[in-house]
């Protein structure tokens, strides 16, 4: 799995099926990645910074988080890859009156499974927390605004029991224009047990560190050649 920078995440299968996840456009700074051919894109919501499925190269299947009447709940399977939608998330704290409505992922490959929170605004019902406990893996907004803040973010993590969380959706240093909070200003990691990763890149078929951490991939700097 790569962190490609805020809530993008390119997933490789076993049987080398890629998952692209939200893929941002250029306003927030990040750089657009180059990008194998995709098989499979995901959207968790009709945002800007979510939703750039231009940049996805090949003849990807999308599959669409909310439809125009609301959420698009769906299953769907691709050679060994299994994407859910889970309906029910809001980016706001008032069921969707400001902010609008998010999905959220659950992906299983090669007996690991990811939940990707999209831009989820609020701490779980008791229906939401059912649907998202026990993954191997969460991708949990944390830079408030649009999304959860870091302690709410640290609550949500704590109630659904995955073992590695990944925070995403915050200002770093690679986007500076982003109006979200620092990941060490937001509360996130206060308490938790952090390991700060020299590379974007996560192999989670390999051994993984121990249950209730928090990863930190690394974007490099980015020259104006690779943009």
């Amino acid at each position: 799995m790569r962190w490609l920078g805020h809530s993008a995440f390119l997933l490789t299968t076993p049987d080398r099926i890629t998952l692209l996840i939200d893929p941002f456009d250029a306003h927030l700074g990040y750089p657009i990645p180059q990008l194998p051919s995709i098989d499979v894109l995901a959207v968790t919501h009709e945002h800007h910074n979510h939703n750039n499925i231009e940049i996805a190269s090949g003849s990807p299947t999308i599959i669409r988080g909310l439809s125009t009447n609301g959420w698009n709940p769906q299953h769907f399977t691709y050679q060994d890859l299994s994407v859910t939608v889970v309906a029910g998330a809001y980016r706001d704290r008032s069921s969707g009156r400001t902010g609008g409505r998010t999905a959220i992922l659950s992906i299983e490959t090669g007996g690991v499974s990811v939940l990707h929170m999209g831009d989820l605004g609020h701490e779980l019902d008791v229906n939401l927390r059912a649907q998202c406990k026990d993954h191997s893996v969460a991708l949990v907004p944390i830079g408030g605004k649009s999304t959860l803040n870091g302690q709410e973010a640290a609550n949500v993590v704590d109630s659904i029991n995955a073992d590695i969380s990944i925070p995403m959706h915050y200002k770093n240093p690679v986007a500076p224009n982003s109006p979200l909070a620092h990941l060490h200003e937001s509360g996130f990691l206060n308490n938790k047990l952090v390991r700060y990763l020299e590379t974007d890149c996560l192999d989670l078929t390999g051994s993984r560190p121990p249950s209730g951490t928090v990863l930190i991939p690394r974007l490099a700097p980015v020259t104006d050649a690779r943009r």
